[in-house]
């Protein structure tokens, strides 16, 4: 993995200062909270894109809704009239379910895209947290 040029500017700075296990330590930990945080921002996309796909599909099913329920809003007067009156009434429940359905995977998604920004969140701390570590081990270092 590809650290930034900050963590491996500390890393260097430890392995010259002969700090080689300190630096081993950074490295494993950095570049493991830098593929969580990478993780983390790969699956907030993929969530973003989903959420959309959701919401497009979900304003579909509303639509179809809402014609299926102008349809049963006909009076029939016929033998065909009444099935075809029955028929639409079952695919206005069975859209509705959909909308129902769109409706919690929507939330769901949210979760998950809330689970995945603290993700994000716990990643960066995890590299800040490291690389104050190696700052501060340098910096008393420089100060003995």
């Amino acid at each position: 993995m590809h650290l930034p040029p900050t963590a491996q500017a500390l890393l260097r700075t430890l392995v010259a200062a002969g700090l080689d296990d300190d630096a081993a330590r950074l490295a494993v930990g950095l570049t493991d909270a830098h593929a969580d945080l990478q993780a983390a921002r790969a699956a907030q996309d993929a969530l973003a894109d989903a959420a959309e796909d959701l919401r497009d599909l979900l304003a579909l099913l509303e639509e179809l809704t809402r014609g299926v329920a102008a349809a049963l809003d006909v009076d029939w007067r016929s033998e065909a009239g009444a099935e075809y009156g029955e028929r639409t009434d079952g695919l206005h429940r069975t859209a509705t379910g959909r909308q129902d359905e769109a409706r919690e995977w929507a939330g769901l998604l949210a979760r998950a895209r809330s689970e995945a920004e603290q993700a994000e969140r716990d990643a960066e701390l995890r590299v800040r947290r490291a690389e104050e570590g190696a700052s501060a081990l340098l910096r008393a270092m420089a100060a003995a």
